[in-house]
């Protein structure tokens, strides 16, 4: 027979409080252990053909084996003297006794005759048998009852297991005895005082915790903690006596946990709960405030409480009603003199000299004494150590102040101990993926000096592979060889799973809705390749996309890969201004009978495939990479309004010639790709707010006499870059040459309407007119963009920011070349009005080009859990922002070619100075990132 106990590593009886809850504990009063009895757990049981354990002493029984009854009344965990397997059997006349088996034999051929749960009085054994995993028959192994222990173990249904193992007929006979806790009076007013400690902690000062009991038969106490928590004690105002040199602003925004977190009093809703421990944890943090000015010996001393009675009685947008309780505190601070540095040495140092040290510590003599100074330059000093190998390097400060000079002397005693060099790096837990994919990532080598800064780095890039858990500094063990100085690295690795299936949608200025699935493995065959496809329908734009990632050509760091792609896309003005600003369907109608929507907006459906291929390599020792892309696309257009199909075919873009000059547009084009893209997160006020940066600068160009097709340039404005204008609505402006009619008008001056069959006039439409050519306005975009965001983040609750932004950028035609026209476009044109003039490239108007707009606002942000992307709403002021009058060019048409001066009027209307407004301020949502 074997058995085996389980207990915590506090007290058996101690009840389960943590949740707060109503508690139940059957507590056997007949049941307990015998103190002198020692138990072993399942693994450490005696196995078969093993030597048997030293036996333990225990106390003789009170009484023979022969007068022990058969079925004992009461449950016994002691080891059973006579086992139901060993009690004599009757004997057949005749029969021969069996030989007894070797215990090889009785071992090999042994199964499970029963299990049978003991003690269970709240959980039912069918419970705690549908969680093991060994069942009535099978084959008897103690390593699978040691696993069937932990199972029920780790259920924390049962305060104590017990296990035991005895024979049976026909096999073993396994109980599981669950031990129930002792009923004791003291645990559970030390249970009382933790939970009302616990409310305590969390704001609720008043709240009140008793235990009441109830006996149940035979031998069992039901005990149910009655919890009052009171009302919530949060922190009101604070005050500071004594303070001269520093305002009682700077010293409440020194406190982290205690201070309030709405500004203005009145909100209290927003204020932290109060809690002494955290408000002396405080107190220290204003101390160490003014030991970054000098005022070495300031102190903040107890503050006096005083509690008040809170009465909300208005409900206010942050349902501010109710009653409650706050504590105003009033915080006496001696602040004293302040200190400068005076003598400053440094003894034990080695391997750099003093001059080189001293700069570490950026204080001189004479400097304002500053204590964090210090504390950063120790930590300053063990990194620059690491670096060389000195891993136990270790500076003490000796600080000695001079009260009547007022000066603080300061000496750093420096333990460089001893080199270490880097032995072996050994990797576990990576069952799919590869050594050399990790071992690639790392900066130190084996036989190298140990650079702790590099070993930061090359934890840093493993855990930017992203195919495993974030590793931390309990997931690498460095085991240090003093006598041979060498260390042996272990990092313990924990793989996710490679393959993922994610689903997205939103709102977007470029595509409108759109919902989209993607698949990807990011760690293909285990050798760090990524396999990406991706589908996204939208409003405007439908994409497809299959991409194959090698970050390691050749096993040298050369990121490689393709892409393949085919995207349907619809620019559509009028429509997405529609969209945006929130018309219907009669709003666009309207827009369409504008002078814009008829003749400038453009409208144009563009269906693309094609591939992108890219090689890059990293810069030595920086993050950044230089490398090549070569695209290759065949775009078809098909044009929707006059403007857009004059702007298309007139750019000299096309590669060949043919009936249709927008359909199979080949573009193929090879481009550096080193980024001029930065990102920069800063955090401020403590770490709980970041100021973030964004910059980008861009441009394309065409070759071999050709220039990007219109849809390549570059179009700014949306969420992706200046928030407060619309979609792709900022573009430099150029003067297009165009022919335009209008109505002729009678000798009374009537416009000349045409008439039907009936002989009836149709109003609207023009029974005569006159040709002549004009200057259109045209939005070409720009060849290259310079772009910045500012953010200021806030995080309010959770997954929820307010950010404070300044967009600030623009596109401009830095080469006009670019924007080179047909010759063939402009012939009829100059056939018909020879004194017209017609220009080889499309210029921009000086207005508009070289033109930066900016846009400032709040955004407040929200990142879904689901599909892990921000929703965003924002507001935008345009304060720069285009709102000139322009002159078109003067190429009037003469008199002589209008049948009267009335006609001739309304046509010099296109040639009159009108004005180009952008929008002033906006208001949007989206789920998409800036940056």
């Amino acid at each position: 027979m074997h058995s085996a106990t389980r207990k915590p590593g506090f007290n058996s009886c101690w009840p389960a409080w943590g949740a707060l809850a109503l508690v139940w504990l059957s507590v056997p009063a007949l049941c307990q252990q015998d103190p002198a009895q020692k138990t072993v757990p399942p693994g450490n049981a005696q196995g078969k053909g093993e030597k048997p354990a030293a036996p333990t002493p225990q106390k003789p029984p009170e009484k023979p084996p022969s007068e022990t009854p058969k079925e004992p009344e009461k449950l016994q965990l002691e080891t059973p003297q006579a086992p139901p397997g060993e009690a004599p059997k009757p004997q057949v006349p005749g029969a021969q006794a069996p030989a007894t088996p070797r215990p090889a034999e009785e071992s090999r051929q042994a199964i499970i005759e029963d299990i049978i749960f003991r003690g269970n009085r709240r959980v039912p054994a069918s419970t705690l048998r549908a969680r093991i995993f060994s069942h009535k028959g099978d084959a008897y192994d103690e390593s699978a009852l040691e696993r069937d222990f932990m199972a029920l173990w780790n259920t924390a249904f049962l305060d104590d297991i017990r296990l035991e193992v005895t024979d049976g007929e026909t096999g073993k006979i396994v109980t599981f005895f669950s031990i129930q806790s002792q009923y004791d009076p003291v645990v559970i007013k030390r249970a009382e005082v933790v939970m009302q400690d616990l409310l305590s902690a969390h704001g609720r000062q008043f709240a009140t915790v008793r235990a009441r009991t109830r006996n149940i038969p035979p031998n069992s106490v039901a005990l149910t903690f009655i919890v009052v928590e009171g009302p919530k004690v949060k922190v009101g105002r604070i005050r500071f006596n004594g303070n001269k040199v520093l305002s009682s602003g700077a010293l409440i925004r020194a406190m982290k946990l205690s201070r309030p977190v709405g500004v203005p009093p009145w909100f209290n809703w927003f204020h932290k709960t109060y809690d002494r421990d955290k408000v002396l944890y405080d107190l220290e943090k204003v101390r160490e405030l003014y030991q970054e000015h000098g005022y070495f010996f300031a102190l903040a001393k107890e503050p006096a409480v005083k509690m008040t009675d809170v009465k909300r009685r208005w409900p206010f947008f942050f349902f501010s009603w109710g009653r409650g309780k706050r504590v105003d505190l009033t915080i006496p601070v001696e602040e004293g003199d302040q200190y400068h540095l005076g003598r400053f040495v440094i003894r034990g140092n080695k391997l750099f000299k003093q001059d080189i040290l001293a700069a570490v510590l950026q204080m001189k003599s004479g400097d304002v004494f500053n204590r964090t100074k210090v504390t950063k330059a120790v930590e300053n000093y063990r990194k620059l150590y690491g670096q060389f190998g000195y891993i136990n390097f270790a500076a003490n400060p000796d600080i000695e102040p001079d009260n009547k000079k007022r000066v603080i002397n300061l000496a750093l005693d420096f333990e460089e101990d001893k080199q270490f060099f880097v032995h072996r790096i050994e990797f576990s837990g990576n069952t799919k993926t590869r050594d050399k994919v990790v071992r690639r990532e790392l900066l130190v080598d084996e036989g190298s000096v140990f650079n702790t800064t590099w070993w930061d780095f090359s934890v840093l890039r493993m855990n930017q592979l992203g195919f495993f858990d974030p590793l931390k500094k309990e997931d690498y063990d460095i085991k240090q060889d003093t006598k041979e100085g060498k260390v042996d690295i272990t990092v313990k690795l924990k793989e996710k799973g490679r393959s993922s299936i994610g689903f997205s949608g939103g709102i977007s200025g470029l595509a409108g809705n759109f919902v989209g699935i993607n698949y990807a493995t990011n760690n293909f065959l285990g050798l760090g390749e990524t396999l990406s496809v991706q589908m996204e329908v939208g409003t405007f734009q439908k994409l497809y996309s299959f991409g194959f990632t090698e970050p390691y050509l050749f096993d040298r760091p050369i990121s490689s890969g393709f892409t393949i792609f085919k995207s349907d896309y619809r620019f559509d003005q009028l429509r997405q201004a529609a969209y945006l600003g929130g018309f219907g369907q009669s709003g666009l109608n309207a827009l369409q009978q504008t002078p814009f929507g008829q003749f400038f907006a453009q409208n144009f459906q563009q269906n693309s495939s094609g591939f992108t291929t890219f090689l890059s390599y990293p810069l030595r020792r920086s993050f950044a990479r230089i490398g090549l892309t070569y695209s290759f696309s065949v775009s078809s257009v098909q044009t929707f309004s006059p403007a857009s199909q004059s702007f298309f075919n007139s750019l000299a873009f096309r590669q060949f010639q043919g009936p249709n000059q927008l359909n199979c547009i080949v573009s193929s084009q090879i481009m550096p790709t080193y980024v001029l893209e930065g990102k920069y997160f800063h955090p401020i006020n403590h770490g709980r707010n970041v100021l973030g940066f964004h910059g980008l600068a861009s441009t394309i160009s065409g070759f071999g006499g050709k220039v990007p097709p219109p849809f390549s340039r570059i179009y700014m404005g949306g969420e992706y870059d200046i928030r407060g204008f619309d979609i792709y609505t900022i573009s430099p402006i150029g003067f297009f040459p165009t022919i335009g009619q209008v109505c002729n008008r009678d000798n009374t001056g009537n416009q000349i309407w045409a008439v039907n069959a009936q002989g009836q006039q149709q109003p609207g439409v023009c029974g005569s007119y006159t040709r002549y050519p004009y200057n259109t306005i045209q939005f070409p975009g720009g060849d290259t963009e310079l772009l910045t965001n500012f953010e200021y983040r806030v995080p309010i609750a959770g997954p929820v920011t307010l950010s404070y932004f300044v967009d600030t950028g623009t596109t401009f035609i830095w080469r006009p070349s670019q924007l080179k026209l047909q010759p063939e476009t402009f012939k009829p044109i100059n056939d018909l009005f020879p004194y017209f003039p017609t220009p080889d490239h499309l210029k921009p108007i000086g207005l508009t080009n070289f033109r930066p707009r900016s846009s400032t606002g709040i955004e407040l942000q929200v990142i879904l859990p689901v599909v892990n992307m921000p929703l965003r709403i924002f507001y935008g002021y345009n304060w720069l922002r285009l709102n000139d009058r322009i002159l078109p060019p003067q190429a009037v048409p003469p008199l002589s070619l209008f049948p009267n001066q009335a006609t001739y009027n309304d046509a010099l209307k296109v040639f009159a100075p009108f004005r180009l407004p952008d929008r002033k301020t906006r208001l949007g949502f989206t789920v998409a990132r800036t940056f």
